[in-house]
């Protein structure tokens, strides 16, 4: 049985992924969930290892406590999950293999920093650090955590997807929506410059 708390955290969270949906920002089973049951406590809600996020129930979730190394019934992505919040203050993690995001990350390596163009960008996101390691490894994990240590709570994994942590469900959606169209806004200037050279 699930807290009070967690269970209008759980309906608050669909909400948002709904909308992520709708702006194409989560396709498929492109990704995984998480939140803390109450600030700075050990037990979390992950969304189940395979889940279809764009058909995303509550009895996707399964809750673990983070003195769980491993969990099998978890995302892969558990590892991360549980290391950022061992390691910071944050409370909701998104992780989306958005379109933008895979793209522009395979135009770049690792420890390339991704600038937003746009000024909602600038404001909210500042700019993009590149990391690359396996899906789903404690590798992955520690390097993404290092940067989110150093208040860079929207990291890219190369050719797998954004990761954004935050203080509350609210703030992990505003981020990965703003991260998103950032990305976007960069690959259709690209574009365009292109077309430009050819044309000119």
């Amino acid at each position: 049985m699930l807290p009070e708390k967690a269970e209008s955290m759980l309906e608050e969270l669909l909400r948002y992924v709904k909308l992520l949906i709708h702006h194409h920002i989560i396709l498929g089973y492109g990704g995984n969930i998480s939140f803390r049951v109450l600030p700075k406590g050990d037990l979390i809600l992950i969304t189940r290892h395979g889940t279809l996020l764009e058909l995303l129930e509550p009895k996707d979730f399964i809750p673990v406590r983070l003195s769980e190394k491993q969990c099998k019934e978890a995302s892969i992505e558990y590892p991360t999950h549980r290391l950022i919040y061992l390691k910071t203050n944050m409370n909701v993690i998104f992780h989306v293999h958005s379109t933008a995001a895979i793209v522009l990350s395979l135009r770049h390596k690792e420890g390339d920093v991704i600038k937003p163009l746009d000024e909602e960008g600038k404001i909210l996101i500042n700019e993009i650090p590149i990391v690359e390691a396996p899906a789903g490894t404690i590798e992955l994990a520690e390097k993404i955590v290092q940067w989110v240590i150093k208040g860079r709570n929207v990291v890219l994994a190369r050719g797998h997807g954004i990761f954004v942590a935050e203080e509350d469900i609210k703030g992990a959606y505003i981020k990965t929506c703003a991260v998103e169209r950032s990305l976007r806004v960069l690959v259709l200037t690209k574009i365009l410059d292109a077309l430009e050279g050819v044309t000119s």
